[in-house]
């Protein structure tokens, strides 16, 4: 499986079974002046307390950041993982936010499904590439653990982020971080993918592997980063998902969205942003 830069995994600076609440590590940047907008690409969590992880940054020098990957309260966070994009302050191509449920209304007066329509701070020239991140969940431990972000609506001023939910799973606190691009770049591609891509949800297994086409040709390999944007697990056991990536050319990738030990996973999704630097 690749590493590629931009990723941290609390198994760098503990073991999985030594878990504790906070975890955090330096990170080298290229440049300051920089954001970074982040998402989970990893995540095993003791199934007998809700389920809480945050990702973000902070600590800012000329050559790092400082990268976390927090739970709290009762959670028991065995290990997680995050990626994130390095945006220059005035970049040309990118703009990013986050959007939370808690934006809407109060953690504890949870709701199935949450939007907003997120505005640019810049209109594009034409409508642009959305990619949606998971960056934090609160979610209750008595029930299947689901949620999904995805955006529909979008034109060049803005678009429509969801953050939802299914069935009986209590979403407490759902945070997406959300990245637009130029649709017509030959140097940017993204795009979704799902285990229901190769299997239907209700024949849960634990290996899932695809291959993603960048619909163009790099002219080298491109930066490839991923990290979730939907989960559909049982909670009769731990959370564990991992979304993972290989076999990287100028054309596309395989992917895998795999679980591990008895874990029911029923289905998952991330998104992926491929970028060549000129």
């Amino acid at each position: 499986m690749t590493t590629d830069a931009n990723n941290f995994n609390t198994m760098a600076v503990r073991a999985w079974d030594h878990p504790q609440l906070l975890n955090s590590e330096d990170v080298p940047v290229e440049r300051h002046g920089q954001n970074f907008p982040m998402g989970i690409t990893w995540l095993d969590i003791d199934r007998n307390a809700n389920v809480r992880i945050k990702s973000y940054w902070d600590s800012p020098t000329n050559t790092s950041i400082k990268v976390h990957l927090d739970a709290w309260a009762d959670t028991i966070l065995y290990s997680a993982g995050s990626t994130w994009l390095e945006v220059a302050e005035n970049d040309r191509d990118f703009q990013h936010g986050v959007f939370s449920t808690n934006d809407d209304h109060p953690w504890n007066h949870p709701q199935m499904q949450t939007s907003r329509f997120i505005t640019f701070a810049k209109p594009f020239a034409e409508p642009p590439k959305i990619v949606l991140w998971l960056k934090e969940l609160d979610i209750d431990k008595t029930h299947n653990w689901r949620v999904k972000t995805y955006a529909d609506g979008i034109t060049r001023t803005g678009f429509m982020l969801h953050i939802d939910t299914w069935g009986d799973t209590i979403l407490y606190t759902g945070t997406a971080t959300w990245i637009a691009h130029p649709a017509n770049r030959t140097n940017i591609a993204s795009g979704t993918y799902n285990t229901m891509d190769v299997r239907p949800w209700d024949q849960p297994r634990v290996n899932n592997e695809g291959h993603m086409s960048y619909g163009k040709t790099f002219e080298k390999n491109p930066l490839l980063l991923t990290a979730l944007n939907w989960i559909d697990i049982g909670d009769d056991a731990n959370l564990r998902i991992r979304a993972l990536t290989s076999n990287p050319t100028r054309t596309g990738f395989t992917w895998n969205l795999d679980s591990w030990g008895d874990t029911t996973l029923f289905s998952a999704g991330a998104s992926y942003l491929a970028v060549q630097d000129f």
